[in-house]
């Protein structure tokens, strides 16, 4: 069947739709006798013209003539609705539904509701003998509302699709399930039920298992004891070895070494699905006493962070493949880590252990060099007193280590907002502050710090036509489809605009409009403003620009875009992806899959006994977020005395 269906406003498809929307609409009888199958495609004609989506050759006198059609056209289908849709024929209307209209059916059910007076148990019988998914139901309110208790039944039934849906409603980030209008008999009860039902069935799919484990109690979703959240943890264990052990994962290695032959400071690379990084033990050795260059092997060696201050271990959406984005749940009011960040997760946490081990071999513990860092390079090198942290002794346990150094990230974090608020750093008024600390909270030396872009459809468009692996326009049959997305494309390759196909066009059409691309005197497709892509450019692979880190040029580009609102820029000591990785870590405040570490530790609800090696690996993930504190300090004291940082001022001023 190729009939005329509506998908949305923005779908590519639209065009081809309407030419065959045309036909219909210039041969249209008013008197004909249309089937079911017929009228569904009449109200998804009605559904273009309703959302005035006309093809390109259609004039004004055509358009308003399409619109006289469709009123007609809607008069037949409502008719049809209110004359054809009874108790006696409603199972062998369904049947005949097309499935791609099953959805616009149910839409046009539920406008007529009132007068279609179909009984409950004709309405559950024709749904079930034709298997229709209770998901289709579940979108339209009036119908719910009618056939409460039966629909709720079908759901306690159907315990897999069911849960699914539910879970999807909550806890899933996406457009279409907050659409889902559940059954107002469905309790509380009845949902933990099904969860509970669902985790013991067979066919468990482990991504909701996982969302499951994950659930904080609400009475606007679901209330759910611990015990199950719980069941939910093993089984996610449970199906997890049940996938390795059949083999069918990819088996990724790390390895860290410090090697004692190797001049180089650091040498990675890939053997396989093994990454090794090795560095030089000579390297640290030469630079035991140089405390700040042991500070610095985080930045330079293991890349915590780049050379402009920005944390590179945060989850970023572009490091999201393709085959994630399909198949990951995404969470409501979660980080969402994609594999990307798990491994940079791995691989930093194998860093800092080597070398943490390594340094305790040279009889220098990494607690005495943060220590030093507050208590004396702070005040040599910067004339800032007052600072202090109380790192934990040698000989304590991991688990004591973990309680005790947790409060003092609270207090670093106070002190530089006292000091950045009042140039001085006041340990009276440290001490007898009980505010509790948020990351987005703690400013910066530094005005006009970050730079992030604003969430438009304009700069949306541009992100999708420029950087996305789903672009059309980064494919070219000629180039074997060598480039991932359009930027790559243009910047590297001489493309011209008849290398590509006829429907892209319209798309470089829009960026030659828009002054985003143009053709040079040979004929080929250039980036008009460099600039202003490259800005582009940054913030889609890094999510922030620090602003005093550009040149003067792309300052004044930057400047140009915050006046078209495409551009905000603020100040924080963390920039907004970095208050999301140091939450997801120390609390929940932010994120239900966070780790929580500050709130496990601190109320004694962390895994494992108090010599388990959980707290060690946990100790050091503490240690870690403690260095990229420090790194971020230093680097926001440090730009707010650069040159550039004191000049730009006195030029805006």
């Amino acid at each position: 069947m190729d009939r005329v269906k509506f998908y949305s406003v923005n779908d590519w498809a639209g065009g081809y739709q309407l030419k065959k929307a045309e036909k219909i609409i210039n041969n249209f009888d008013k008197n004909k006798k249309y089937s079911m199958e017929e009228v569904l495609e009449l109200y998804n004609i009605t559904k273009y013209i309703d959302n005035n989506l006309f093809l390109k050759n259609w004039n004004t006198v055509y358009i308003e003539k399409a619109k006289d059609i469709t009123k007609e056209m809607k008069s037949i289908v409502f008719k049809y609705m209110d004359s054809n849709i009874s108790n006696e024929d409603f199972e062998t209307i369904l049947n005949d539904v097309p499935n791609q209209y099953i959805d616009d059916f149910f839409e046009l059910f539920e406008k007529k509701i009132e007068k279609i007076d179909i009984t409950a148990d004709i309405f559950i019988k024709a749904i079930c003998e034709r298997n229709i998914s209770i998901y289709h139901i579940l979108h339209f309110k009036k119908i719910v509302k009618k056939y409460d208790s039966e629909i709720r039944k079908i759901m306690l039934q159907d315990i897999i699709n069911s849960t699914e849906i539910i879970i999807r409603k909550y806890y899933i980030n996406e457009e279409k399930n907050k659409e889902i209008e559940l059954p107002s008999s469905l309790t509380n009860e009845d949902k933990e039920n099904m969860l509970i039902r669902y985790i013991d069935n067979e066919y468990a799919n482990l991504n909701y298992v996982r969302i499951i484990a994950k659930i904080q109690s609400s009475k606007d979703m679901i209330e759910i004891s611990d015990k199950t959240k719980l069941k939910a943890c093993r089984k996610v264990v449970e199906l997890g070895n049940k996938i390795f052990t059949k083999g069918t994962g990819i088996e990724y290695g790390y390895n860290v070494i410090f090697d004692e032959k190797q001049k180089t400071e650091k040498i990675e690379k890939m053997e396989g699905n093994h990454l090794i990084c090795s560095y030089s033990k000579r390297w640290i050795e030469e630079n035991k006493a140089d405390f700040a260059t042991l500070l610095n092997n985080f930045i330079y060696l293991f890349d915590f962070t780049d050379i402009e201050g920005r944390v590179e271990l945060v989850n970023k959406k572009h490091e999201t493949g393709v085959f994630e984005r399909a198949m990951d749940l995404k969470m409501l009011k979660a980080y969402n880590p994609n594999s990307t960040f798990n491994h940079k997760k791995m691989v930093s946490l194998l860093q800092l252990n080597a070398y943490y081990e390594q340094l305790n071999r040279l009889n220098i513990r990494l607690e005495d060099i943060i220590e030093w860092f507050f208590d004396s390079y702070l005040k040599e090198n910067f004339g800032i007193e007052n600072f202090s942290i109380s790192m934990p002794s040698k000989d304590s346990t991991f688990f004591e280590k973990c309680k005790s150094v947790l409060p003092e990230i609270d207090h670093i974090l106070k002190e530089y907002k006292y000091y950045v608020e009042d140039g001085q750093v006041d340990p009276e008024l440290v001490s007898i502050s009980s505010e509790h600390m948020f990351f987005k909270d703690i400013p910066s030396k530094v005005k006009d710090k970050y730079v992030y872009l604003k969430n438009s459809d304009y700069n949306n468009l541009i992100d999708y036509y420029f950087f996305s692996d789903q672009c059309m326009l980064a494919y070219l049959e000629n180039l074997d489809n060598k480039y991932d997305n359009f930027f790559k494309l243009i910047v590297k390759e001489d493309i011209k605009y008849n290398d590509f196909p006829e429907y892209d066009k319209k798309d470089l059409d829009w960026l030659i409009k828009e002054k985003l691309i143009f053709e040079n005197d040979k004929g080929l497709l250039k980036i008009k403003n460099e600039e202003r892509i490259m800005i582009y450019a940054e913030l889609h692979y890094k999510e922030v620009i620090s602003y005093w880190r550009k040149s003067e040029k792309i300052r004044n580009e930057i400047k140009q875009m915050i006046k078209k609102n495409r551009l905000e820029i603020g100040s924080s000591l963390f920039s907004r992806n970095e208050q999301d990785y140091f939450n997801f870590y120390l609390n929940m405040s932010e994120f239900i899959d966070g780790y929580d570490i500050r709130n496990s530790n601190l109320h004694g609800t962390q895994i494992g006994d108090r010599k388990s090696d959980v707290h060690y690996s946990r100790y050091l993930q503490i240690v870690l977020l403690i260095v990229l504190i420090i790194i971020k300090i230093n680097d926001d004291i440090c730009l707010s005395k650069s040159k550039i940082y004191l000049e730009g001022n006195i030029n805006k001023k």
